[in-house]
C-alpha cells in the first residue's frame, strides 16, 4: 500500500499532520493494540522517539519512520510467537532456524505464504517417494487452518511435524520390516 494514501486515510482532519490519536489508529490496524500500561507506555515513547521535531504530531516523514518500526516490532513479536509454538511443537532452536530458512527459500515468490506448488519442492525427493500426490495435497490442506490455500510459517511448522512423525514411522516400519 502507498504510503501517502495510508498517511492521508489516517489523517482524518485534513491538517497533513497526525494526532497522537489519528496514530493510535495505525497501532490497531497493525495489530499492536496495547494491552497493559507497559504497552501504552511503549506506544507513548515510540510517538515521542519518531516525532523528530517535538510538534506533538507526526507529519509524513516521521510517518514513515513510524511505519518502519512498527513493521519491525510486528516482525519480532511474530518470531518470537512463532519460537513459542516451534518449542511446543517440540523443535530445536537449530531446526527451528533450519525450518525459518526452508520456508523463505521455497516461499518462491515472496509473500510470506507457501502454495501447494512451493511445498512440492519439499517434496521433490524423499517424500514424493512416501507419500502418494493425493495423500501430500490432502495433508496440505489439512494444515491449512485459514483456508487461504496457502500455509504461512505457522501451519507449515505443524505441516512439518506431521510430515517427520509420519516419515519416522515409514523409517521404524521399514526397518522392523513391517
Amino acid at each position: 500500500q502507498d504510503l501517502e494514501e495510508a498517511f492521508q486515510r489516517y489523517d482524518k482532519d485534513g491538517s497533513g499532520e497526525l494526532s497522537k490519536t489519528e496514530a493510535y489508529a495505525l497501532f490497531s490496524e497493525r495489530g499492536l493494540n496495547p494491552r497493559s500500561r507497559h504497552d501504552q507506555e511503549d506506544i507513548a515513547k515510540l510517538l515521542t522517539e519518531v516525532d523528530s521535531d517535538n510538534s506533538g504530531s507526526i507529519d509524513f516523514e516521521e510517518f514513515q519512520d513510524l511505519v518502519q518500526r512498527l513493521s519491525e516490532k510486528k516482525r519480532l513479536v511474530q518470531h518470537l510467537s512463532e519460537s513459542r509454538l516451534g518449542k511446543k511443537i517440540g523443535f530445536s532452536d537449530l531446526q527451528m532456524a533450519s525450518l525459518r530458512e526452508a520456508f523463505f527459500v521455497l516461499d518462491l515468490d515472496g509473500d510470506d505464504q507457501l502454495s501447494m506448488v512451493e511445498c512440492k519442492k519439499l517434496f521433490a525427493n524423499r517424500l514424493q517417494s512416501q507419500f502418494r500426490t493425493n495423500d501430500l495435497n490432502l495433508l496440505f490442506h489439512s494444515f491449512d487452518a485459514d483456508e487461504s490455500r496457502t500455509l504461512d510459517f505457522p501451519e507449515f511448522l505443524r505441516f512439518f511435524a506431521h510430515l517427520s512423525a509420519r516419515l519416522d514411522r515409514i523409517s521404524s516400519n521399514d526397518m522392523f520390516g513391517n
